[in-house]
């Protein structure tokens, strides 16, 4: 499995493709523009790539612009775990609350279930529910490589944000601990935002979790 990351949009969030012979997985589709777009697909065609499978970490706005222009493309499932619904259903009073442009996919999405393994790409990949940022907030972890796809609830020195609708900041510290600092200290994180880091960078030097 190979890992491409991108980042889109007015709030610089990283979109992630995996990837193994032609079939792709998006995780967190941010493209947000025609420009955005063009990068995203021209990667996906200049590496014969299909997107068989959107994933969401949690589905606030910034980390859904894609899935669109995404699904005109390619006819694939949206995965999201079902405690994010509610803050999917009001994707476009969010967008306008903002002043940016969404384009609803209005899709059903399928319903992540967490803890769980499941077989992605050739691999296996661990889904755990880390809410606090979201309620239905989940990350996504390849032990074999040894990196864990964390979203908003784990950045590099610092945390997801909890002022949000339905966020919980007790909530998220204790799921941090609980399900991301019981990973090793060599796995890398690949955060929503920002740069990565790794966990036992994090578990020692974060000032929100130190």
């Amino acid at each position: 499995m190979q890992l491409a990351q991108f980042t889109f949009n007015p709030f610089s969030q990283n979109t992630f493709l995996l990837h193994h012979k032609q079939d792709c997985v998006i995780i967190d589709p941010g493209n947000s523009n025609k420009i955005e777009d063009e990068t995203l697909f021209t990667f996906l065609e200049e590496n014969k790539l299909t997107v068989s499978n959107i994933y969401l970490t949690h589905s606030h706005i910034d980390h859904i612009l894609g899935i669109k222009s995404v699904l005109d493309k390619f006819n694939c499932p949206v995965h999201l775990h079902p405690l994010d619904i509610p803050i999917w259903q009001i994707a476009e009073k969010t967008a306008n609350m903002y002043g940016i442009f969404y384009n609803p996919s209005f899709c059903d999405t399928v319903s992540i279930e967490s803890p769980q393994s499941l077989s992605m790409l050739e691999s296996t990949i661990e889904i755990r529910l880390v809410p606090g940022h979201s309620p239905g907030h989940v990350v996504f972890i390849n032990h074999e490589q040894k990196w864990v796809i964390a979203g908003d609830a784990l950045f590099n020195g610092s945390i997801g944000r909890t002022d949000l609708p339905l966020g919980n900041h007790n909530q998220l510290i204790e799921n941090i601990h609980s399900q991301l600092f019981t990973l090793p200290n060599d796995y890398t994180v690949y955060c929503g935002h920002g740069l990565s880091t790794t966990i036992g960078s994090e578990r020692n030097s974060n000032p929100f979790l130190t």
